[in-house]
């Protein structure tokens, strides 16, 4: 079995060629057997040139190119013209083309707005520019990157949900709302967090406050004061005021 690229060359029959160069007869005998002459071509005798003809092929010299055919010599003109064309072909090498600069430029972005907080969730992300304002981005099945007009302080991003604090303390939220996650209550607050499918915010007061799905009690805090709050998948956790990390009935010292 042959592999990879193999190349065949078929070496035709012997072949054999007559060049003939300047003017001659060529007599081939074409007959078969004793040939006495009855096949053969009588020779032809070159005719005999004028005086003005003898004198002019005298007068004129000739050059014998490769294919054995006859040509008169170049005039100083044509060779002088000759060489001023292959002098210009020459300086037109030598002369280096001009090419395209290769500088980058670079690429403005629509969004020019530096970034003060980003939140990342399970498929979409948002940001809360220099001007309040917040823009998301990701997979959009329950408009969970479409944000509110309006000026805000922080964001933050669930699996399906988004909320942001505006500066006046109050939350907003977006996106699914099949367990009651985006359902915000009144109020003031400090900080807020999305979670899987439920939200948590602190209040002024530090009280925290839940909404949205509580199948394993997520939303339901211990009667405490905290400093913070963070909500994850079906659990959540704050710290209170004595620096202790809260998380359901387990309390451990904050590092």
């Amino acid at each position: 079995m042959l592999r990879g690229w193999h190349c065949v060359v078929a070496h035709p029959p012997n072949l054999r060629a007559i060049v003939v160069f300047g003017i001659l007869a060529l007599f081939v005998s074409a007959g078969c057997g004793d040939d006495k002459g009855e096949t053969r071509a009588a020779p032809q005798r070159p005719a005999t040139p004028t005086a003005q003809e003898a004198t002019h092929a005298e007068a004129t010299p000739v050059e014998t190119t490769p294919t054995g055919t006859m040509q008169p010599e170049a005039t100083p003109t044509e060779a002088t013209q000759a060489e001023a064309t292959q002098t210009e072909m020459a300086q037109a090498e030598a002369t280096p083309t001009a090419t395209a600069a290769t500088e980058v430029t670079p690429v403005e972005t629509t969004q020019t707005e530096t970034g003060v907080a980003v939140s990342a969730g399970a498929h979409h992300t948002c940001v809360v520019r220099e001007s309040g304002t917040v823009d998301c981005w990701g997979i959009d099945t329950s408009g969970e990157t479409r944000a509110p007009s309006g000026a805000f302080q922080s964001v933050t991003v669930g699996a399906r949900h988004s909320c942001a604090l505006s500066e006046a303390g109050e939350v907003a939220c977006w996106g699914d709302n099949s367990t009651g996650q985006t359902d915000v209550p009144a109020g003031v607050f400090r900080s807020v967090s999305a979670g899987a499918a439920h939200t948590c915010a602190l209040r002024e007061s530090g009280e925290v406050v839940c909404w949205g799905e509580d199948s394993s009690g997520e939303t339901s805090p211990p009667p405490s004061a905290f400093r913070s709050v963070t909500a994850g998948s079906g659990f959540t956790c704050g710290i209170n005021l004595a620096g202790q990390v809260v998380a359901g009935e387990a309390i451990s010292m904050a590092p």
